[in-house]
């Protein structure tokens, strides 16, 4: 008969076999014999931590610490065997027992330091990998995970040194050169992180990650093609990849292949429908197409994307406007807006039309953002008036869908600001629903949730005496979403009001005309906004203008002054933008400021400040900043340059400013526009825009001031008081903005383009990093491209006066 030693020596030599059914079997009769041989417990637990047996791995070798319990090895095994049952703690005090009995063992260092890794102990995980590698100096896998540590905890620079040290042991670690790749991205060196990829793709050409961070640089390269192939090259290798076909989808548009591009976003969104990743590409690219056929498919991706938080809903309710107006049931409602009570009441028995209005992708497209289309707008002006028309025939219940649709258009009326057209009639017919309201509240009797959602499509319900009230009503309880929107959130925007610091006076005529227009109409009144992971200063700044190397400003914990504000979309979105950032948002309005902070607090942004000031007397402040932001304010000045300059008096030396100005070429039809309700004499109030609005969608398109109707911001209340009704505004040349940085000692580092293609076309009628910052070559651009800039100039500059050694 074998002894136990026998058998287990026949064991080992079954497991180097691969045999572990046999040596299993040796095991077992050893331990008949010896049943706390530790060399064959230790020999069970291996085949069952290649069998993924976690469980039989962990008693067996539990059973072998019994008798040996400060055997290194056994305990690295328990260790894997609890990571293997999800026992993360336990497995962590495993290991640091192993350590303890072998402290100069680099592989229980290494084991330890990856699953503090894993458990986001990333400082514990620093240690113990600093240790591995002091002991196996040569182990390029242990310099690798050292850096992804680091990278980890945004220790972007060591990061790097760890991965160069990898490579210094082994230059052909296919995931040292990918991982040294992503590090070279963030920090915005674009041309070096690309070789990087494309080292790791000559070593491993199925690593699928590099293919696809590849095509990203490839695309800001303006290498489309080369791009394409990276992307579709990835996909072979992982078919079910959502964000390489979102992004494959991204690139087809571009080269005008759209049904292709659509293919790849329906299959994206259909494995992947709360990726936000995914629906960025989408709503970004539709942005970019052209009017879309129907599809159920086309309009199902629509509403996964308007599901998705984080994301700017604005170009995806556009493309869905487009496509809702080829939808079933359209036609037959589009052609009863002149028609009578009865017409609208024998329509609504039609299918066709309740599944049009009763539809997920129209209430979303009305509850999320502002729709901007005059033949929609025409449609639920109809529809609003009809509603009102049978209200006050003293019927209860209106013969529409679902109460969901009443909801809806509530809501969008809200967001536009009651933009749609309002006659004498119907103010007569809204004054006798408003008195129905206010008596039952002074009675403290219901209302009729009919009567307070109609009311809710003409005015705001936090503007009706007593509205609160109206928050605790039982009878309204389906309605809460408009109570929220209506009454709820203008009242907690009326409490911040009161709580706004005040950084400086508001003395300048001009600036308090602006403020009183603010005031009245906060703007933009804004619902969504594009939630991008944050990145350094320094890698924005770098994928903008590969050529640029900013010197002087802190790129790592940027102070940011966002100067005139507004209602916060924009020093929000620099708030997340810029990692480390620190934000104060000034305006000069308490209304716009009071819809900002209630935004932050929504979104969770608490890296801003807002305060009201007058950027004509921040010279009070004495903090400076790094960078400084002003967008679609300065133009708004009696004297620009004067609050330019004053701007320019808070920046730290060699800091850097973002400005964003109107273009003279790019206004043209607005100035039309300007100029043809000026001549006709609109008064800027709330009715005379609306009554300019509606002359304005009637005149005939070939008429240069009808442009104006193909904006987004026509499509609501305070934006088109903005657009065509300002109280104070002026617009720019390429060469008035030279004179002026010239005045400033500023110094042009470039414009920031809202689509790609624009900075494509422009390098290719401009080589060279030089022609980047050239105002003559960008007049030259515009003067060929007139619309490029179309919202704004928007370009950053730098401090020339106080030039900083590069870092």
């Amino acid at each position: 008969m074998k002894t136990a030693e026998q058998l287990v020596t026949q064991a080992k030599h079954a497991l180097k076999a691969g045999d572990f059914q046999r040596c299993a079997q040796l095991c077992r009769k050893a331990l008949r014999h010896s049943p706390c041989h530790i060399d064959a417990l230790h020999l069970v637990s291996l085949v069952a931590l290649q069998q993924r047996d976690y469980a039989a791995a962990a008693q067996a070798l539990q059973q072998a610490l019994s008798v040996a319990p400060g055997h290194g090895v056994l305990l690295s095994n328990l260790a894997a065997a609890q990571r293997g049952l999800g026992q993360i703690d336990a497995a962590l005090a495993s290991l640091e027992r192993a350590a303890e009995a072998d402290p100069a063992n680099a592989v229980t260092q290494f084991n330890l330091g990856m699953l503090h890794a894993e458990a986001g102990q990333f400082e514990r995980a620093e240690h113990c990998l600093r240790s591995a590698a002091r002991i196996a100096p040569e182990q390029a896998e242990i310099h690798l995970n050292l850096g992804n540590v680091l990278h980890s905890q945004g220790r972007v620079g060591e990061a790097m040194a760890s991965y160069d040290e990898a490579l210094s042991r082994n230059s052909a670690v296919p995931g040292a050169h990918y991982n040294r790749g992503c590090a070279l991205e963030e920090l915005g060196q674009a041309s070096a992180a690309a070789d990087a990829y494309r080292q790791a793709l000559q070593l491993d050409p199925s690593l699928a990650p590099a293919h696809f961070n590849l095509t990203g640089l490839l695309v800001a390269m303006g290498a489309q093609d080369e791009a394409r192939q990276h992307l579709q090259q990835a996909l072979r290798i992982q078919p079910q990849w959502p964000e390489a076909h979102a992004r494959l989808g991204a690139l087809l548009a571009e080269s005008g292949d759209f049904a292709d591009s659509l293919a790849h976003f329906h299959t994206a969104l259909t494995a992947a429908p709360n990726n936000a990743v995914v629906g960025r590409y989408f709503a970004h690219t539709l942005a970019r197409m052209p009017e879309l056929d129907y599809s159920p498919e086309l309009a199902a991706d629509l509403v996964a994307c308007l599901k998705l938080p984080g994301l700017d809903y604005q170009p995806v309710t556009s493309a869905a406007v487009s496509i809702l107006k080829q939808a079933p049931g359209f036609a037959a409602l589009e052609s009863l807006v002149p028609g009578s009570a009865d017409a609208w009441a024998a329509q609504f028995t039609s299918a066709p039309t309740r599944t049009w209005l009763a539809s997920e992708l129209l209430q979303r497209v009305l509850r999320q953002s502002v729709v901007a289309d005059a033949q929609i707008e025409a449609l639920f002006s109809a529809l609003r008036r009809y509603c009102l028309e049978r209200l006050t025939q003293e019927h209860d219940q209106l013969p529409l869908p679902e109460d969901t649709l009443l909801e809806s258009l509530a809501h969008q009326c809200f967001i536009n600001e009651y933009a749609y057209a309002q006659s004498a009639h119907e103010l007569d017919q809204l004054e006798r629903v408003k008195q129905r309201i206010t008596a039952a509240l002074d009675r403290a009797m219901p209302v009729r949730p009919a009567d307070v959602l109609v009311l809710a499509m003409y005015r705001g319900l936090h503007t009706l005496p007593g509205a609160q009230r109206l928050l605790g009503a039982a009878e309204l309880a389906p309605h809460a979403a408009v109570l929220e929107l209506q009454i709820a959130q203008p009242l907690e925007e009326a409490r911040l009001r009161q709580t706004i610091a005040a950084v400086s006076t508001i003395d300048d005529t001009v600036s308090q005309r602006v403020r009183e227009q603010y005031e009245e109409s906060p703007y933009p009144r804004w619902m969504s906004l594009d939630m991008q992971p944050a990145r350094s200063l320094r890698a924005v700044l770098r994928e903008l203008f590969p050529d640029y190397e900013p010197s002087a400003a802190d790129t790592a914990a940027p102070q940011i002054l966002v100067a005139g504000c507004g209602t916060g979309r924009h020093a929000i979105a620099v708030a997340q933008r810029f990692a480390g950032a620190k934000v104060l948002a000034v305006d000069l309005s308490r209304a716009s400021l009071a819809y900002a902070m209630r935004m932050a607090t929504e979104l969770n942004v608490a890296n801003i400040e807002f305060a009201q000031a007058d950027i004509l007397k921040l010279g009070a402040l004495t903090q400076r900043f790094d960078v400084i932001e002003s967008a679609g304010v300065l133009h708004h000045m009696a004297d620009p340059l004067a609050g330019w300059r004053q701007l320019r008096t808070l920046l730290k030396p060699g800091g850097l400013m973002r400005i964003g100005l109107y273009s003279t070429r790019a206004r043209r039809d607005i100035e039309q526009a300007r100029g043809f309700v000026t001549e006709a004499g609109y008064s800027a109030d709330a009715d005379g825009i609306r009554r300019a609005r509606q002359t304005l969608l009637a005149l005939e398109p070939s008429q240069p001031a009808a442009a104006v109707t193909h904006m987004q911001d026509f499509y609501s209340l305070s934006s088109c008081r903005d657009l065509i009704f300002h109280v104070q505004e002026r617009s720019y040349t390429p060469a008035e903005i030279g004179a002026a940085l010239d005045a400033l000692h500023l110094r042009l580092i470039g414009f920031e383009l809202a689509q790609r293609s624009q900075l494509h076309a422009f390098r290719q009628m401009n080589p060279g990093a030089e022609a980047m910052n050239d105002l003559n070559a960008w007049d030259r651009f515009e003067a060929i491209f007139p619309d490029t800039f179309s919202s704004m100039y928007q370009f950053w500059c730098e401090d020339t006066i106080n030039p900083a050694v590069a870092s």
